[in-house]
């Protein structure tokens, strides 16, 4: 059974950590100067990605059970978000690399949910 609270409080995690990687992101592009066109696609995935992946891999430490279901349940609620507010805000939405970075977030939440509920030994070399 998914831990709904956990959940929850997963997708919170994930849209706090989205809003600091692009607050972060942003003091680096005004250090900068200008973004390319072409990075902003890409920045936007990477962003998403790592915060899904952290948020993934945390929800599944705290539910210990259950990873990659927990990972792929909480990036696709994201994904959801995501792509709502995506939709509301641009006109003109190309859907290709719309569904590639909702892949990335898919992709890192079931890998952040399945590394999350690995084992809590330390490697020994």
């Amino acid at each position: 059974m998914l831990k709904m609270k956990k959940l929850v409080f997963g997708v919170l995690l994930d849209v706090l950590l989205t809003f600091a990687f692009l607050a972060l992101s942003s003091v680096f592009i005004l250090k900068m100067g200008r973004l390319p066109d072409a990075w902003a696609g890409t920045a936007a995935a990477a962003v998403g990605g790592l915060a899904g992946f952290i948020s993934a891999f945390l929800t599944a430490r705290w539910a210990g059970k259950k990873g990659l279901l927990h990972g792929l349940v909480l990036t696709g609620v994201y994904t959801v978000l995501y792509t709502a507010i995506a939709l509301m805000l641009y006109k003109e939405l190309q859907p290709v690399p719309l569904l590639i970075r909702s892949a990335v977030f898919v992709l890192c939440g079931a890998l952040g949910g399945i590394l999350g509920v690995g084992k809590n030994s330390k490697v020994k070399f």
